[in-house]
């Protein structure tokens, strides 16, 4: 059994949809990969998936087993008390995330974000053991849509901000103590 369609079973209880896909005639595996993908977005494309104590390894996009293929279909994903191992997870303002109590093993990257409701911190509660660098993009701007402050009652080793320009504070409070930041 697939991977998309073994998690609509445990948590949906049912089968994807079956859809006739008109631009792909025969069934390879990368085509029906493209088919599972669509019917699990389709499934989560309106609730907030909670994942919880999860580590996310660091992953490989030429993997066969690359799970961020799996996480992007979701739309709203909240993660609370995950281990991330990698440096970043997402890249797409299509899917809102919230994280609360997650620890950052490596040096993390923010490029974009964008609030499940519109309020609170992008990271609760969360421990950075590196650096974490917030990116611009072409125009100076790191996408954060939604958010009140991007970092909330967090353990920071050491803050980057890499040619940009914020809208939104850093902290809710004050910078926690002994937290090197710098510019570039």
């Amino acid at each position: 059994m697939a991977l998309v369609d073994a998690l609509i079973e445990q948590h949906l209880g049912g089968e994807p949809d079956d859809f006739e896909w008109m631009w792909n005639d025969s069934q390879t595996p990368a085509n029906q990969e493209q088919k599972e993908l669509f019917n699990f977005h389709k499934r989560f494309k309106k609730q907030c998936t909670v994942l919880k104590d999860i580590s996310f390894p660091v992953t490989d996009e030429s993997s066969q087993w690359n799970y961020q293929k799996l996480i992007c279909c979701i739309l709203k994903l909240h993660f609370s008390r995950c281990h991330f191992y990698g440096k970043r997870l997402l890249d797409s303002l299509a899917v809102s995330t919230a994280d609360n109590e997650c620890v950052f093993h490596a040096d993390w990257e923010i490029t974009a974000a964008q609030n499940i409701d519109d309020s609170g911190a992008l990271f609760s509660q969360c421990h950075f053991k590196k650096t974490v660098e917030l990116l611009a993009n072409e125009r100076g701007m790191n996408p954060l849509m939604g958010y009140d402050t991007i970092f909330s009652g967090c353990e920071l080793s050491r803050v980057v901000l890499n040619g940009l320009i914020l809208d939104i504070p850093l902290f809710d409070q004050e910078a926690p103590v002994n937290t090197p930041m710098s510019s570039t």
